[in-house]
């Protein structure tokens, strides 16, 4: 298949492709440059357990430092989750009224609020709409992990973990104009690759006769001449292709088959490739016109 024929299957599918990126372009438009953009910022959290002294003359199976180790992980773990409870939001709600007099619902900072683990390392990221909230957030997370963060994982006094923060917050950040306007871009390219990928696989099921060249192709014999058709244009896929049985219902394309007439004066034979054709003669000419295989 020469380019150029790649060229007429895009182009036949024009109709596919054309709304998909312009809808893909105005959604991803919207997104990135018209709703505010979103500030982020994360700390970063090492989990260090505190592990009591081997029992002189107790049998050691494995060193101090592997059950120090197994059990930090544990715990990151447990603090990935402890950061998304209640009691934290209400922690940090408190120390932003104190501190800002900005009342905040619990329920708004949890969401606010991811984490991920990385071994014995807790990322913990903030996200909202606004950048001085942003801000006040990570500064009460902050404040709470150093001065409350161990306490979560005692009732005694005892201090069975150290919670370090070896990353502070930093200033919140959103994606600058030019990155949100290159994501549009990139988009609504994806969305061209996508419907050309699409055009191509509807072009492999659609078993009609397209054009002279295709015809010239299926039947094997020259086209002698044509005369053009007045025709509408035809659907995406035949009606009666198994796929456009089943879509039907939902996508309404269900119409009696326009077809495409290639006119030739002279009867043809049976194509090779599984495409069927009926004839009907004209004035002083046999008009070839394409089925979808399995019509009457």
């Amino acid at each position: 298949m020469e380019f150029r024929e790649y060229g007429q299957i895009v182009w036949r599918r024009r109709r596919l492709i054309t709304p998909l990126v312009v809808v893909t372009f105005i959604a991803s438009l919207i997104f990135n440059l018209v709703i505010p953009p979103i500030y982020r910022t994360e700390i970063t959290v090492y989990i260090q357990a505190i592990i009591p002294a081997q029992v002189p003359g107790a049998t050691s199976y494995y060193p101090q430092d592997y059950w120090q180790t197994l059990y930090s992980e544990y715990l990151t773990d447990d603090l990935g989750v402890i950061i998304k409870t209640q009691d934290f939001a209400d922690k940090l709600a408190r120390r932003i009224e104190s501190r800002y007099a900005e009342r905040l619902e619990t329920k708004d900072i949890i969401e606010a609020f991811q984490t991920r683990k990385l071994h014995r390392a807790l990322i913990i990221t903030i996200t909202t709409g606004k950048e001085a909230l942003t801000r006040h957030l990570a500064e009460a997370a902050d404040d709470v992990l150093r001065t409350e963060g161990a306490a979560y994982f005692t009732r005694d006094g005892r201090q069975p973990v150290n919670v370090n923060v070896i990353d502070p917050p930093r200033d919140p950040k959103a994606p600058s104009i030019i990155r949100r306007f290159l994501d549009v871009i990139i988009q609504a390219a994806v969305a061209f690759v996508a419907g050309v990928g699409l055009a191509f696989v509807l072009h492999y099921l659609d078993n009609r006769i397209q054009d002279a060249d295709d015809a010239t192709r299926t039947l094997g014999s020259p086209v002698l001449g044509v005369i053009p058709s007045d025709l509408p244009e035809p659907p995406i896929l035949a009606p009666t292709h198994p796929v456009m049985t089943i879509l039907a219902p939902v996508v309404g394309w269900m119409r009696p088959d326009p077809a495409i007439p290639v006119r030739k004066a002279a009867t043809l034979p049976t194509p090779p490739d599984g495409k069927s054709t009926k004839t009907r003669t004209g004035t002083g000419a046999t008009r070839v016109t394409a089925r979808a295989r399995g019509a009457s």
